[in-house]
């Protein structure tokens, strides 16, 4: 367990290098596109779609992040009205679920038409993502963080 909870942290270090150079590129990439346009009157048009590829990769990756660190929305309302026994099993069941989802995610062949970067590499994102979530979620099945937040003590993380 101690081999998976370090590849883990090695992961969630990697999830949150992908976010910072992925924001730096939409930076870049939508600061160009704003000189180019007001500064200089000619339009970059590829700066919109990279930005557009950065904020998708950003938007997987915090999602991955949130499940990491248990923030994804829930009904508090509801599971605070449950007894023990009852929120663990309803927490099983979400990550079952959710893992069935993301294995569902990595299985789809889709297309998508971006600016001469090849297919491959913005697609890859969707695998990558599903495989990261899967992983979080069965390392959270195996640690049985069936806690809310408050109380699973990984708030820090």
């Amino acid at each position: 367990m101690e081999l998976l909870n370090r590849i883990e942290g090695m992961l969630v270090w990697f999830e949150k290098a992908v976010i910072l150079v992925f924001g730096v590129v939409m930076l870049v990439s939508v600061s160009l596109q704003v000189f180019f346009r007001y500064v200089i009157p000619i339009s970059l048009p590829w700066t919109e779609e990279l930005s557009i590829i950065a904020f998708v990769v950003i938007i997987f990756y915090g999602a991955v992040l949130a499940g990491y660190h248990n923030r994804h929305l829930g009904i508090t309302n509801v599971v605070e009205l449950l007894g023990e026994k009852a929120y663990v099993a309803v927490w099983v069941l979400k990550q079952l679920a959710l893992v069935a989802f993301l294995v569902a995610v990595i299985l789809l062949n889709s297309t998508f038409a971006v600016i001469r970067i090849p297919l491959f590499y913005v697609m890859i994102q969707i695998p990558i993502f599903g495989l990261l979530s899967t992983f979080h979620a069965l390392m959270s099945l195996l640690r049985k963080d069936f806690r809310p937040v408050e109380m699973s003590g990984r708030e820090g993380r």
